[in-house]
């Protein structure tokens, strides 16, 4: 949409919302990996809201009801103020990422911040058993195996062939499928919560004392760690390694105290890994995809750290010589 049909869409949608309100400047805002754009609206009184536009109606009511399930999930969730048809107005949450908040931060309030934001998951987790009713959309989606491999071998297409421009041999294609194929069925043996399905640090908005949640309309059933290892092993951030494993150890301490892990710790450790090492793989398949794809260069930066994490968790594993051997050759 060119700029004079969004002022009308945001005259429509604020005057209904605010019918004192008076529209001042409308200004894009910076999007992510998405299909939805969002815009500024400032409004003469000082104010501010957002417009969220959508690909779809669809879209705009998933959103609006995975907001609901956030909310009675006790995360912080932007309020939404009207909606109509494909768009919708929302809190401005500002401009501040968890990332832009820790960056260079010192080792103490960088721990903070994560720990702050495990507490969250863990009661997330914790309200997701104790849900009532989970007659939802996002309850019947699932990361199992189907959607897993979907997901490694849109990283081969787009990050190793697109992006890298690799010539892979079909022993080679086949190899690599044979070890996803067993990783993700690890994965997608069991569906313990519902999972955010991309928290970290650029999905976590900070406004005064408030961590909000934001992006979460893609939330499915998946593994424990899921949400964890997105969070820690997360390219936008580096945590130190040593302070990755204290956090995990801290995220696995709360589940148990806010009722039995559905893991011993052994094995809570190794789907952790694997999980990481999914994320940050899948990861790249993204970044791969929208600079090739999309023309942005916006995710190069934070290919060198998925790489990294991707290549440590499987050098670091014994069950994963062949895949490490793959990736040294293909990265």
């Amino acid at each position: 949409m060119d700029k004079s049909e969004i002022e009308k869409v945001a005259v429509t949608l604020v005057t209904a919302t605010f019918p004192t309100g008076k529209i001042g400047n409308i200004s894009a805002l910076a999007g992510d990996a998405s299909t939805r754009k969002y815009y500024r609206i400032e409004l003469q009184d000082g104010e501010s809201v957002v417009l969220m536009e959508a690909p779809n109606e669809k879209s705009v009511a998933n959103f609006m009801e995975m907001t609901e399930i956030m909310r009675w999930l006790w995360v912080d969730a932007p309020d939404i103020y009207s909606s109509e048809g494909r768009f919708a107005i929302l809190e401005d949450l500002g401009d501040t990422l968890l990332q832009d908040y820790v960056k260079n931060a010192p080792p103490e309030k960088l721990e903070s911040e994560y720990k702050r934001a495990i507490d969250s998951l863990v009661i997330f987790q914790k309200r997701v058993r104790k849900m009532p009713n989970k007659d939802f959309a996002c309850f019947h989606l699932k990361f199992d195996v189907e959607k897993l491999t979907f997901e490694s071998d849109f990283t081969c297409e787009h990050f190793i062939k697109g992006y890298l421009k690799r010539k892979v041999s079909a022993d080679t294609s086949k190899a690599l499928k044979s070890e996803w194929e067993r990783i993700n069925k690890i994965l997608a043996e069991e569906m313990e919560t519902l999972a955010h399905r991309d928290l970290h640090s650029r999905n976590i908005m900070v406004k005064d004392e408030r961590r909000v949640w934001i992006d979460y309309q893609d939330a499915r059933m998946g593994r424990g760690q899921y949400d964890l290892a997105s969070l820690l092993f997360d390219p936008y951030v580096e945590i130190p390694h040593d302070m990755v494993l204290k956090l995990a150890d801290y995220y696995y301490t709360e589940t148990e105290k806010a009722g039995k892990a559905p893991w011993d710790h052994k094995t809570f450790v190794d789907i952790f890994e694997l999980s990481g090492l999914q994320r940050a793989y899948k990861a790249l398949g993204t970044y791969g995809y929208q600079a090739t794809e999309r023309g942005t260069d916006v995710y190069l930066p934070y290919m060198k750290p998925a790489i990294k994490t991707v290549k440590n968790i499987a050098e670091s594993r014994q069950d994963l010589p062949a895949l490490h051997g793959l990736l040294l050759k293909l990265f």
